[in-house]
C-alpha cells in the first residue's frame, strides 16, 4: 500500500482520535526508538507514557510504552483483547485475575516477554525504574465497533487462560512441541525472550536467510509472536505480506531496508532505511517489502509480535531468493560492514541461484 492510501486510511481511524485525546505523545513514523521516547503522564493508567502508532501497523494493531519509577504502580487495567507485553529495562511484577478467579504473578526483568489474556484485570508494579512496551489490537476492535463500555468493561472470561490461571500453570516455563509448521515453543510467559533456545534447521525459518534461526511463540488465542535471529555478517531474504508484524530488536545492531513496489530496491520511490539496535520498534507497511542486515559483532535477534495469521496475510507471503535481488542490496551491505571493520560472510554461491538458502 503506498503511503498516500496509509495516510488516507490514518484519516479515518478511530483510535488515532482516542489516542489523540488522552493526552500524552504518539509517535507514527516509520519506527521508534523505545528506550529514548518523550513521554508524558497518562491520566487512564497513572504512569508516564506515549503510543506508539506506526505506519504499518493501522489498522491491525498498536503499541504504547509505559515508564515507572521504583515503587509506582499503574491503575488497574480491563481491555476486551489480549496485549503481549514486553519490558524493555527494569525489573517487577504484574498481576493478572479475572473477576472470579486468583490472581496470578508474573516476575519480569528485562526481555520478560508475557501476555495479558482478553478481559483479564491487571496491575503493572516496578521495583526499579523500568520501561514496559505493550502490543494491542485496539485498533481492530475499536473501527469495528467503537462502544467504549464493550472495550473497556466487558467481563466475559476465557477457559484456557481462567483454567490455566486457576491451576498455577500459567506462570509455568514454556515447552517445545512440535507442529505441522516445524517446532515451537508453547506457553504464556517467556523470562528472557533475548535467550530463548531457537532450533537449526527450522521448517519455515531456515528458508528466510542464510544461517537464519528462528521459531514461533504459541501464547494462546490472540497476537502471537515469533522470534528471529541472524548470524554475524549475514542478512535475511526481502519478502513483504500484509500489515501490523510490530518488530522489536533484542540483540544487535543493523539496519533494515524497507520499500513499496517493484522488487529492485533502486527502482523503488517509496523507499525508507532504518539503522536499529536494541529497543527499537519498526512495523512494515501492508505489503512493502523488506529486509533486515546484521552489521554487529554479534547475532542480531528480533521478535515480532503480530495479529493472527488472517489478518496480517501470511498466505500472502513473498520472497525475493538472493540471486533475484537488486545487486545495489549486495553493495549496500559490504560497503557498511567494511567501514565497520567486518567481512561479508554472504559467499558468492548465494547470488548465482546454484545454492538457495
Amino acid at each position: 500500500m503506498p503511503i498516500r492510501l496509509i495516510d488516507k486510511l490514518n484519516a479515518h481511524d478511530s483510535l488515532l482520535d482516542f489516542v489523540n485525546a488522552e493526552g500524552i505523545p504518539v509517535y507514527t513514523d516509520f519506527h521508534a526508538d523505545l528506550l529514548n521516547l518523550r513521554l508524558g503522564e497518562w491520566e487512564r493508567i497513572g504512569v508516564r507514557g506515549a503510543w506508539v502508532y506506526l505506519k504499518g501497523a493501522a489498522p491491525l494493531n498498536a503499541a504504547y510504552v509505559l515508564e515507572l519509577s521504583a515503587g509506582e504502580s499503574t491503575r488497574p487495567q480491563h481491555y476486551v483483547l489480549d496485549e503481549m507485553i514486553v519490558a524493555l529495562d527494569g525489573h517487577g511484577y504484574t498481576e493478572i485475575w479475572y473477576d472470579q478467579g486468583p490472581k496470578v504473578r508474573v516476575d519480569w526483568g528485562k526481555w520478560t516477554t508475557f501476555k495479558v489474556p482478553p478481559n483479564s484485570n491487571y496491575v503493572h508494579h516496578a521495583e526499579s525504574r523500568a520501561r514496559l512496551l505493550t502490543v494491542t489490537q485496539l485498533p481492530l476492535i475499536m473501527n469495528a465497533m467503537n462502544d467504549r463500555q464493550f472495550l473497556f468493561n466487558t467481563r466475559f472470561s476465557f477457559e484456557e487462560f481462567s483454567s490455566s490461571m486457576a491451576s498455577g500453570k500459567y506462570t509455568d516455563e514454556p515447552t517445545m512441541v512440535e507442529s505441522e509448521g516445524g517446532a515451537k515453543w508453547k506457553g504464556y510467559v517467556v523470562r528472557d525472550i533475548s535467550r530463548l533456545e531457537l532450533p537449526t534447521g527450522h521448517k519455515f525459518f531456515s528458508q528466510r536467510g542464510v544461517g537464519t534461526k528462528g521459531i514461533h511463540v504459541d501464547s494462546g488465542p490472540g497476537l502471537r509472536t515469533h522470534v528471529s535471529e541472524i548470524p554475524v555478517a549475514t542478512y535475511k531474504k526481502a519478502h513483504m505480506h500484509g500489515p501490523s508484524a510490530q518488530i522489536l530488536i533484542i540483540k544487535g545492531e543493523g539496519y533494515s531496508l524497507m520499500w513499496y513496489g517493484p522488487i529492485g530496491w533502486s527502482q523503488a520511490e517509496e523507499k525508507v532505511r532504518i539503522d536499529w539496535k536494541p529497543g527499537f520498534l519498526l512495523v512494515p507497511p501492508d505489503r512493502w517489502w523488506h529486509q533486515h542486515f546484521n552489521v554487529s559483532g554479534e547475532p542480531a535477534r528480533y521478535i515480532a509480535i503480530h495479529s493472527p495469521v488472517g489478518h496480517i496475510g501470511e498466505q500472502t507471503f513473498t520472497q525475493i531468493e538472493y540471486h533475484e535481488e537488486d545487486p545495489a542490496i549486495r553493495k549496500i551491505y559490504e560497503e557498511e560492514l567494511k567501514r565497520r571493520g567486518l567481512e561479508s560472510k554472504m559467499g558468492p554461491e548465494l547470488y548465482s541461484g546454484s545454492l538457495r538458502h
